[in-house]
């Protein structure tokens, strides 16, 4: 398990600092066009936010004694939880935009 663990820390490290950079690029360029714009941005921000915060509960887990292991694996998956769901409300409100402009 501190195998899989490790490749989730390092995984979620990577993505969230690449996510948290075009994140802060996205946010710079959409203020130029409206503020609205920079929206995108910061919701990539967070979410790159949010794969950090899982990679240190998972380097604490790997690190620590084995009962506060299920703790930080338990706060992990919370992080994970809410990213999935962000991730996934951001698609569906893409899509949504998307059939509103092709519909015009």
């Amino acid at each position: 398990m501190n195998q899989d663990l490790q490749e989730l820390s390092k995984w979620t490290g990577i993505i969230g600092v690449i996510y948290i950079i075009f994140g802060i690029i996205a946010a710079i360029a959409g203020l130029f066009a409206f503020l609205i714009g920079s929206v995108p941005g910061i919701i990539q921000i967070i979410l790159g936010s949010k794969l950090l915060k899982v990679k240190k509960h998972a380097d604490e887990a790997i690190f620590s004694n084995v009962d506060d292991t299920s703790v930080q694996i338990s706060y992990m998956i919370s992080k994970l939880a809410s990213y999935f769901k962000l991730q996934g409300l951001l698609m569906v409100v893409s899509f949504i935009v998307e059939i509103i402009l092709r519909a015009y």
